[in-house]
C-alpha cells in the first residue's frame, strides 16, 4: 500500500508541476513617481523574461505568454533576456508572435540579452533575430522613450550607471534593464526602476531562497538603493516543463504619476 501511495503521490505531484509551468498569468504591480513627463498620468510597462524558446518549450505555451502581453496593451514592451534558448529552425510561429507584440507596443519595444542568448550566439544570430522581430536591442547603452531614460547593462556584470547618465536625467524617470538582478555598483539614488529576471524564482520551491541569496535579490517588487527593483519569476522554464510553487508570469507594471 505504501508503494502504491508513493507512486500515486509522485504522479499527482508531477502533473501539478507540469500544470504550474504551463499556467502563466499576468502579475500586476503599480508604482508611483513624480518623474513622469507633464500630462502623462500613467505609463504601462509590460515585460517578459526567461521565456526560453527552444528545447522543450512549445508553441502553445508561448502563445499563452504572448496572449497575456497582448491583453495588457503595453505602452512599452520589454524583454529582459533568455527569450531565445535553442535553434530557431521551425520556430517561425513563436518569432511571428514576438514580432506582432513589438508592433502593437504603443511607444516601442526594447530587449536585453540574457546568458542563454550568449550560449546560443555561435549557433544562431540571436541578436539579429531579436532585432528582426522589431525590438531595439540594448547592449550597455541608453535610450529615451516618451520622456523616460532606459539604460541597459549586460548580463555578465553589474556595471556602472554613471557612463550612461546625462545631467538632464536628474529629473527624469530612469529605468534599468538587466537580465541578472544584481544592482549596478553605483545604483544608490541614480535609478527609479530596475527590471530583471534570470532566477525563475528557483523554479522549484525552496530553491528560490538559495537563488535569491546567490543573486542578492528579492523575488517580485522591492525597494533598494533609492529605487524599485522587480525580479520576475520568468514566463518559461529551464529544462523540464515543471515548476513547483514558483508560478510563471508576464509582468505588468503601471508607473503612475503622483
Amino acid at each position: 500500500k505504501m508503494i502504491v501511495f508513493a507512486v500515486a503521490l509522485s504522479l499527482v505531484g508531477t502533473l501539478y508541476c507540469m500544470f504550474e509551468a504551463y499556467y502563466v498569468t499576468a502579475r500586476h504591480v503599480e508604482i508611483r513617481t513624480h518623474k513622469l513627463p507633464s500630462g502623462m498620468e500613467r505609463l504601462r510597462l509590460v515585460y517578459v523574461s526567461d521565456a526560453h524558446i527552444g528545447g522543450l518549450s512549445t508553441h502553445w505555451h508561448f502563445e499563452r505568454i504572448m496572449r497575456l502581453v497582448d491583453e495588457a496593451k503595453p505602452d512599452i514592451l520589454a524583454l529582459t533576456g533568455d527569450i531565445i534558448d535553442g535553434v530557431m529552425t521551425y520556430r517561425e510561429r513563436e518569432l511571428a508572435l514576438l514580432s506582432q507584440a513589438a508592433k502593437k507596443a504603443k511607444y516601442g519595444a526594447f530587449a536585453v540579452n540574457g546568458n542563454h542568448e550568449y550560449y546560443w550566439l555561435l549557433d544562431e544570430d540571436t541578436e539579429g533575430i531579436i532585432r528582426d522581430c522589431g525590438y531595439r536591442l540594448l547592449i550597455n547603452e541608453r535610450a529615451e522613450c516618451q520622456g523616460i531614460t532606459i539604460i541597459s547593462l549586460d548580463d555578465d556584470l553589474n556595471g556602472w550607471l554613471r557612463p550612461y547618465l546625462k545631467p538632464e536625467d536628474a529629473g527624469k524617470f530612469v529605468m534599468v534593464m538587466k537580465h541578472r538582478p544584481g544592482l549596478p555598483f553605483d545604483a544608490e539614488g541614480k535609478f527609479d526602476l530596475q527590471i530583471s529576471g534570470h532566477t525563475h524564482g528557483g523554479q522549484f520551491w525552496p530553491l528560490g531562497y538559495f537563488k535569491a541569496m546567490a543573486q542578492k535579490s528579492t523575488q517580485g517588487l522591492s525597494e533598494k538603493a533609492g529605487g524599485y527593483v522587480y525580479v520576475s519569476n520568468g514566463a518559461g522554464f529551464n529544462g523540464a516543463m515543471m515548476r513547483m510553487f514558483t508560478p510563471p508570469e508576464v509582468t505588468v507594471i503601471d508607473i503612475v504619476s503622483e
